[in-house]
């Protein structure tokens, strides 16, 4: 099986798990304290139209862990290290630009930025990481992106690219530890249907189906926790957190069957075959990213509708265990990767255009 043929099959896995299905609502407020004075409820929306564009300067410092074994040829990349121990801290903008939704009341949000001028520091296989020769799955790719929204700022995921394949990226195995900061993201979080003040509280479930049927569920449950002046602006402090479960899945079969119909093309002998079933029994292809929380605060200026700051932060970990065909041997070759990303990440609206 080719380095090529992997990536193929991975960026469809993960493409597989990466189709939300539409988000569900639910608008819980919370009694505020007698007598305390909070603003008046309002119903939180972004202010969006074709032609604006917003760019936000991005503060990144991102940790990054790693151990593997094995023979890493299997996963299309002969120069990844055993062990890696990386800090990633940098700066970038990010440009949001806003076009026509598909439908009414949606909104195209273009994402781009450029996360290549950042720094690391730490060890490679125990050795001082040399700037010039950071390894592939530790570089950030640069951010270009399309999601739809509507004016809640509900992502429409059959609308959008920029799921998990593309920030995996897959180049050489690199981009990995970009899983760890979702940037194609909306700039800032999801609103309910109710209007909401200091105190208040509503939760979206996103639905995803998992590759063994049943449903992947993430919450994202948001809060008002008080208010705020940002850049001359009465903002409200929203806190999110976005629960995100287990997900797990092992390609063999999928693998083991496409394997068998090349080798099929070329006529081959009872012996070869008895060889592939002796080798199909053996080969695996699990990937697994452990649940996970990701915290955001958000100052959101209300009555321009619109994201003045944020702050991310959260840990990723997952793991691959493989084992397949090495492409020059043929014979069963194993990987084992596991690896842990902690991202701080700060976002403050620095310039809009547009209509």
């Amino acid at each position: 099986m080719t380095r090529r043929f992997l990536t193929l099959v991975t960026v469809l896995a993960l493409s597989l798990v990466a189709c939300a299905g539409p988000a569900t609502t639910e608008t819980q407020p919370s009694n505020t304290a007698p007598g305390q004075t909070v603003p008046e409820a309002v119903l939180l929306s972004y202010s969006l139209a074709a032609g604006q564009s917003y760019t936000f300067e991005v503060e990144l410092d991102q940790s990054i862990e790693m151990t593997a074994t094995g023979d890493s040829d299997v996963m299309g990349d002969d120069d990844m290290p055993e062990e890696m121990s990386l800090r990633v801290v940098g700066t970038a903008l990010l440009t949001y630009l806003v076009s026509e939704g598909p439908t009414a009341d949606t909104f195209e949000i273009n994402i781009t930025g450029d996360f290549s001028d950042v720094t690391f520091t730490g060890t490679v296989d125990g050795e001082p990481v040399d700037p010039d020769e950071v390894p592939d799955l530790a570089q950030l790719e640069p951010v270009d992106a399309i999601i739809v929204v509507d004016s809640n700022g509900r992502v429409i995921p059959e609308n959008s690219s920029g799921g998990l394949d593309d920030l995996f990226g897959f180049g050489d195995f690199g981009d990995f530890t970009q899983s760890g900061m979702n940037f194609t993201n909306f700039f800032g979080p999801p609103f309910g249907d109710l209007p909401v003040s200091v105190g208040d509280s509503w939760t979206e479930t996103v639905e995803t189906p998992g590759m063994d049927g049943e449903s992947l569920v993430t919450e994202v449950s948001s809060s008002v926790t008080g208010t705020d002046t940002l850049d001359g602006a009465d903002v409200f402090l929203i806190r999110t957190v976005t629960s995100s479960p287990l997900i797990e899945f092992d390609l063999a079969e999928m693998i083991i069957g496409l394997m068998e119909s090349f080798l099929q093309l070329g006529n081959p002998s009872a012996e070869d075959l008895a060889e592939f079933e002796a080798m199909a029994d053996q080969i695996r292809f699990a990937f697994q990213i452990d649940p996970s929380v990701t915290n955001m605060t958000t100052w959101f200026d209300q009555e321009a509708g619109l994201t003045r700051r944020s702050e991310i932060t959260g840990v990723v970990e997952m793991a691959f265990d493989v084992a397949m065909p090495n492409d020059e041997t043929g014979e069963l070759a194993t990987f084992v990767m596991n690896m842990k990303v902690d991202h701080n990440t700060r976002q403050r609206l620095v310039s809009t255009s547009g209509a």
